[in-house]
């Protein structure tokens, strides 16, 4: 017979049993609904999980600061070009009291040459939206850094939610998908080192805008984010790490009346301050192109004024030259997004490859012929990337080209349809009849990609970037 103070001890047993338990619930059900910031270029969730992924004490230079370190700075050109490591640990809009944060989890794992702030967020309120917080603190380890970014970073009264995430994130099973859920489980690299890569056919000059270089005026910094920036330079200091302060170029002349300020309070504070707004043209994202300037311009910088290692060649840092591969896929997609003629940007794929296409021609309905006189260059000139294509008849066709030659061709019946796998993707092409209208799907994966529903359509798939990257009508011009 058990004695009483056994009884008590299972019973303690038993509670301490329950809240472990409930406790490694509540953290998975918490992280499996917390949103995971993955998809397109506004994927902090990527670029933050994926530098704790880095080996210890490998990254050269850290850049820190909003979403246009991220747009603006590449590491992998710093690495192409120079050999130095770098990593984007940043994310959307950080405010500098969040920013502290980020630069004391930075060096708990890196000993950087050194840290290299943006200094766009020297403006604004005392606190940040709540959106903008969560994007920048949810993605973090709940640590003693992370509790006092929050208690710094948050009003008193929505602090419950940023300790406690599944009060945020509660209802967010409904808008699961497979690629968010798996984030859960999966915590690798992010092979871009942070960086995004943005793709526009923006036009840049090639320096800066005369108002930005002829501003003058300065701002006073609002005092919350001038004592924060005072405080990421005495913890560089304390740290015995280098400081550098930046401002990419975002074209903005009246925003420039601030980094006037922070250039004077850089020189009382002793710190350099590399303020590109004044040399060369940007936007608040810039594209790929302009991004590989940028970096060139800073890598320069790195190079003439800190002592590091060439790691190109070195084994251990092979997962480099996947970064290089990857951004050079990009510049393709981004220059190609530049050519408006249709026999140029043709020729423009046919010297490239690594490409899949998906091809649609039809016209907007039976009485309507599907191929006129301005589109026969065009379907000639379809050859290059691997389409010689027969007679189109008046019903349309749809085809499928891998690097190299047509995988499959259909045409002339009611309605003709591909569906074939490609790079562990399902390619879907289609030409739907609705009464006297046949419309064109070209779908991958069941997301739709083609732009119109009648012309000669090319979707273009990038099977180094797993991705498709251009969506056009070949008509007169290109259109987009």
């Amino acid at each position: 017979m058990e004695s009483g103070r056994t009884k008590k001890v299972r019973a303690c047993l038993k509670a301490v049993a329950f809240c472990a338990l409930f406790g490694v619930l509540l953290v998975t059900v918490t992280e499996i609904l917390k949103d995971k910031r993955i998809e397109g270029e506004y994927n902090p969730t990527t670029k933050v999980r994926g530098f704790y992924k880095e080996p210890k004490d490998t990254i050269d230079f850290i850049f820190l600061g909003s979403s246009q370190v991220y747009a603006d700075i590449a590491p992998a050109v710093l690495y192409r070009d120079y050999g130095m490591t770098s990593y984007d640990f940043c994310a959307n809009e950080q405010p500098l009291w969040i920013t502290y944060f980020y630069l004391k989890e930075a060096l708990k794992r890196q000993k950087p040459k050194a840290v290299i702030l943006d200094v766009f967020t020297v403006y604004g309120a005392d606190y940040e939206e709540e959106g903008v917080n969560h994007i920048n603190l949810d993605d973090l380890p709940m640590n003693l850094n992370k509790i006092l970014a929050i208690r710094n970073g948050v009003p008193k009264e929505l602090r419950y939610s940023y300790y406690f995430e599944i009060a945020k994130y509660h209802s967010t099973w409904e808008g699961m998908n497979q690629a968010k859920f798996e984030a859960t489980f999966k915590r690798g690299k992010d092979p871009m080192k942070g960086y995004s890569p943005f793709l526009t056919d923006q036009t840049y000059e090639e320096s800066a805008k005369e108002e930005v270089v002829g501003q003058k005026e300065c701002e006073e910094i609002p005092a919350r984010a001038q004592e924060w920036l005072i405080k990421i330079i005495q913890l560089a200091r304390e740290k015995n790490v280098e400081l550098l302060l930046l401002k990419t170029p975002n074209g903005n002349a009246d925003r420039q009346k601030l980094y006037n300020s922070v250039d004077i309070l850089a020189k009382e504070q002793g710190i350099p301050f590399l303020n590109l707004n004044t040399i060369l043209d940007g936007e608040a994202h810039i594209n790929v192109l302009q991004a590989e300037k940028v970096t060139q311009a800073v890598g320069q910088y790195l190079n003439d004024n800190y002592t590091f290692t060439d790691k190109r060649g070195d084994a251990e840092y092979g997962d480099w030259e996947e970064s290089v591969e990857l951004f050079e896929r990009y510049k393709l997609a981004c220059a190609m997004l530049y050519e408006k003629e249709p026999q140029e940007y043709l020729d423009f794929l046919a010297k490239q490859s690594g490409y899949d296409y998906m091809l649609s021609i039809n016209g907007e309905d039976s009485g309507k012929e599907t191929v006129t006189d301005s589109d026969k260059n065009v379907l000639e000139s379809l050859k290059k990337i691997g389409f010689d294509l027969q007679a189109v008849k008046e019903e349309g066709m749809i085809a499928l080209a891998e690097s190299g030659g047509v995988t499959e061709q259909k045409q002339g019946t009611e309605a003709p349809a591909i569906s074939k796998e490609l790079d562990g993707r399902l390619f879907q092409l289609k030409l739907e009849k609705d009464d006297d209208t046949k419309k064109a799907r070209l779908r991958i994966d069941g997301i739709q990609y083609n732009i119109a529903t009648s012309g000669i359509q090319l979707v273009v798939y990038d099977t180094i970037l797993h991705k498709a990257v251009d969506a056009v009508v070949l008509g007169e011009k290109v259109e987009r």
